[in-house]
């Protein structure tokens, strides 16, 4: 089963949803910005998403900004995208990495991806880990 689709997962580490998309907090965030966006449907590759799908992601997208932005002064983010094993793609269902960026941001998220900056070590169950998904939900 597809750790998107499996229901475990999305109980634990689900913060919104609607009947066709939804917004996750990663097992492992990069920063605490850090979100994916995922249709509910099972799609593996990006062009297999229907338009509704993309519009649903996208808007979902759109209200993590503003909250992002109103509450923690955001003034960016990275939109990521991997597509097909070849693609760099773990988890073969479709999801957005969002990465919210900051002027005053005490490292680049890229920094942790590229293993310059070591990674926090916070994990499901977590105190820290679960504080930090409330507060995405408050932005909602």
């Amino acid at each position: 089963m597809c750790d998107f689709c499996d229901q475990d997962v999305i109980q634990k580490q689900g913060i919104f949803f609607s009947d066709i998309a939804g917004i996750i907090y990663p097992q492992r965030p990069t920063i605490f910005g850090n979100v994916m966006i995922i249709p509910k449907r099972h799609v593996e590759l990006f062009y297999e998403l229907s338009d509704e799908e993309i519009v649903e992601m996208r808007n979902l997208l759109e209200k993590l900004f503003k909250g992002f932005k109103e509450k923690y002064h955001a003034t960016g983010f990275n939109l990521i995208n991997n597509n097909g094993k070849s693609g760099n793609q773990h988890v073969p269902h479709v999801h957005w990495h969002v990465l919210m960026r900051f002027d005053d941001e005490k490292y680049s998220p890229y920094d942790v991806l590229n293993g310059k900056v070591q990674r926090e070590n916070i994990s499901i169950g977590d105190e820290e880990w679960e504080k930090r998904k409330k507060q995405i939900i408050e932005l909602l």
